[in-house]
C-alpha cells in the first residue's frame, strides 16, 4: 500500500503548497467567482508538472485557511485515481517565514477520514515532518478497486515521513492495515508460460504491512495476510524502481480450498520446485535490474 500512501501525500502536497496563495489580501477578492476561477486553473496547471492530473470543483477560503470540494485526481506514474468529496486546510501562515508551510488537511473520501499533518518545506533552507492518518476508508468505494471484482473491505493507515516538494516523501515509515476484503466471484488469472489460475471466491479477513520507505526500496518488516486461501508471512526489501535490487523472503500455509484452487499451478509458478500437494511453502522473491526471480521449497 506504498503507492496509495505516497499518492495520498502528494496530492495534498500540491493542495498544500499552493493553499500559501490565500493570504489575507486574498481573502476578499477570493469571494468572487473569476479570482476563484483563477486559482483553481493555476493549482491545477502547477499539479501537472508533478504529475498529477488535478480537477477542483470548488474552492474557498477560510478564516485559517482554504476548503475544496470534489476533487478528482490521476496520478499518472502510478495510473492511480483518487476523489475526494472535500477537503480541509487549516495553516499557520507565520511558519512561512521560517521557510516552510505548517498545517493540517483533512479529508473526507469514500466513507471514512484522511488526515495530513506537519510542515512542508517552501525554501531550499528548510525541511519538514509530515504524519498522516487513515481510517475506516471502504477500498470499494474506489473505482479502481472495485473494478477488480471486491465487494468490501476497509483500510486503516498512519505513516510519517520528511518531504521534499517534487520527489515526494524520500523516507518515511508507515502501517498499513486491511480487513475483510471480499471478491465474492470465481476469477482466473494469466500467469507466465500461458498457464491459467483459477481462484475460487475468498475474502482476505485481514492484511498488515509495516515497515519504511527509502528512497528506491520499500522496506518491510512484516508483512502478514490471513485468507480463506490461506497464510503469508514476509519480510524484505522490495524495489519501487526498476534501477534497485532488494530480496523479500515469505511463508506460505495454504487452507484446503488454497491446494485445490492454487496448488495445481505450484509446478508452473516454482518451476518444478514445488508440487501440486505441497500446502506449506518457503519462497525468495529477488529483485534486479528491472527483473524478478522466484525461488520456493516446501516446508515439512
Amino acid at each position: 500500500m506504498a503507492w496509495l500512501i505516497k499518492s495520498v501525500f502528494k496530492l495534498s502536497l500540491v493542495v498544500a503548497a499552493f493553499a500559501a496563495l490565500l493570504v489575507v489580501a486574498v481573502y476578499f477578492s477570493l469571494k468572487t467567482n473569476y479570482v476563484s476561477s483563477h486559482l483553481i486553473r493555476s493549482i491545477e496547471s502547477m499539479a501537472a508538472p508533478r504529475g498529477v492530473t488535478l480537477k477542483l470543483g470548488s474552492l474557498e477560503p477560510t478564516t485559517s485557511g482554504v476548503k475544496a470540494r470534489n476533487i478528482d485526481a490521476f496520478f499518472n506514474k502510478y495510473f492511480l485515481s483518487l476523489q475526494i468529496a472535500e477537503l480541509a486546510g487549516n495553516f499557520e501562515w507565520m511558519s512561512l517565514l521560517r521557510g516552510q508551510l505548517s498545517g493540517m488537511l483533512d479529508a473526507e473520501l469514500y466513507g471514512g477520514h484522511l488526515r495530513v499533518q506537519g510542515g512542508v518545506p517552501v525554501s531550499a533552507a528548510s525541511s519538514g515532518e509530515w504524519l498522516l492518518s487513515a481510517s475506516n476508508l471502504k477500498l470499494t468505494s474506489h473505482p479502481q478497486i472495485a473494478g477488480l471484482g471486491f465487494t468490501d473491505g476497509t483500510l486503516r493507515a498512519r505513516a510519517t515521513g520528511y518531504p521534499f516538494p517534487d520527489n515526494g516523501p524520500a523516507s518515511g515509515k508507515f502501517e498499513v492495515n486491511i480487513e475483510n476484503l471480499v471478491r465474492p466471484v470465481a476469477a482466473s488469472l494469466q500467469l507466465r508460460r500461458g498457464t491459467t489460475l483459477q481462484l475460487p471466491q475468498f475474502t482476505v479477513t485481514a492484511a498488515s504491512a509495516a515497515g519504511e520507505l527509502k528512497e528506491s526500496l520499500l522496506m518491510l518488516d512484516q508483512l502478514a495476510v490471513s485468507s480463506t486461501l490461506g497464510t503469508l508471512t514476509g519480510a524484505g526489501a522490495i524495489p519501487i524502481h526498476r534501477s534497485a535490487s532488494g530480496e523479500f523472503k515469505f511463508d506460505v500455509a495454504l487452507s484446503a480450498d488454497g491446494v485445490s484452487s492454487i496448488g495445481q499451478s505450484l509446478p508452473e509458478l516454482t518451476q518444478g520446485a514445488l508440487i501440486p500437494e505441497n500446502d506449506r511453502f518457503s519462497c525468495t522473491l529477488a529483485f534486479a535490474g528491472g527483473s524478478s526471480r522466484l525461488e520456493c521449497h516446501p516446508i515439512s
